[in-house]
C-alpha cells in the first residue's frame, strides 16, 4: 500500500525500520501519555477560566464521562508516583536559561473555545464521511492536515519540501514504481502554485528537472 502511494518501499525510507517503528510505538504509547500526566499533576490545582459557550457545551454533550468509560472502560490510568515527582520538579525549576522551553503556559479561554470547536467540527466531518462511504463511492479532497486548507503548492513550507523531495527520490529510480495516479497528483500540485518559493535554488533545479522527467515518462501500471 505505502509503494502503491508513494512510489517507493518503506524500507527505502526508513533505513532502520524496526528501531524506527518501535521508538514511534514507545513515544505513543508511553512517552506522550506519560508526560500527558506530568501536565496534569503540575496544574491539577490551577483554576483554568472557560469560555461557558455552545462550542463548549456541544463537546461536553459528546464527550461525557459516562460515555467514555461506556466507549474505553473505567480503568484509565491516572498520574501515578513517577509523574507527580517529575512535576513537582518542574514547578521549581527556575525557567531560564535551558530550562526555559520546560516553562508551562496555561492555554487561554479562546484557545479552549478553539479547541472546543475543532472537535466538534472533527466529528461532524467525520460523521458526514462516513454516511458518504455509505451511500456511495467518497470523495476526499487532497488537505493539508496541519492546516485543513486545501494541498496548494505554495501555501504551505513543508507541503513544498515533501513534494519536491518526493519527485526527486522518484527520478532517481526512474519512476519505477509510479502509478498513472500519482503522476497526475504531483503534476498536478505543483502546477497549482508557486511551489519554488519554499525551496533553495539548487533544489528547485534539481526538481523542475525531475519533474520534466515525470511529465515526460510513460507509465503503464
Amino acid at each position: 500500500a505505502f509503494r502503491d502511494t508513494y512510489g517507493i518501499n518503506v524500507d527505502d525510507l526508513l533505513k532502520a525500520e524496526d528501531l524506527t517503528i518501535g521508538s514511534f510505538r514507545f513515544g505513543v504509547s508511553r512517552v506522550v501519555p506519560e508526560m500527558t500526566q506530568v501536565a496534569l499533576a503540575t496544574r491539577q490545582h490551577a483554576n483554568m477560566p472557560e469560555l461557558n459557550d455552545q462550542a463548549r457545551k456541544k463537546f461536553l454533550y459528546r464527550l461525557s464521562r459516562a460515555d467514555y468509560e461506556k466507549e474505553f472502560g473505567a480503568k484509565y490510568r491516572r498520574p501515578g508516583v513517577f509523574a507527580r515527582i517529575l512535576a513537582f520538579f518542574l514547578r521549581v525549576i527556575p525557567r531560564f536559561g535551558p530550562f526555559k522551553p520546560l516553562a508551562y503556559r496555561d492555554p487561554t479561554p479562546q484557545t479552549e473555545d478553539l479547541y472546543f470547536r475543532s472537535m466538534n467540527d472533527v466529528v461532524d466531518n467525520y460523521s458526514r464521511m462516513v454516511n458518504e462511504a455509505a451511500t456511495g463511492d467518497p470523495n476526499f479532497p487532497n488537505r493539508n492536515l496541519d492546516t485543513g486548507d486545501v494541498t496548494r503548492a505554495g501555501d504551505y513550507k513543508l507541503t513544498d519540501e515533501a513534494y519536491a523531495s518526493l519527485v526527486r527520490r522518484l527520478a532517481k529510480h526512474h519512476f519505477a514504481n509510479v502509478t498513472p495516479a500519482l503522476q497526475t497528483n504531483i503534476l498536478k500540485f505543483f502546477s497549482s502554485g508557486p511551489a519554488n518559493r519554499s525551496l533553495k535554488k539548487h533544489k528547485w533545479r534539481e526538481t523542475q528537472a525531475a519533474l520534466i522527467a515525470l511529465k515526460a515518462a510513460n507509465l503503464t501500471q
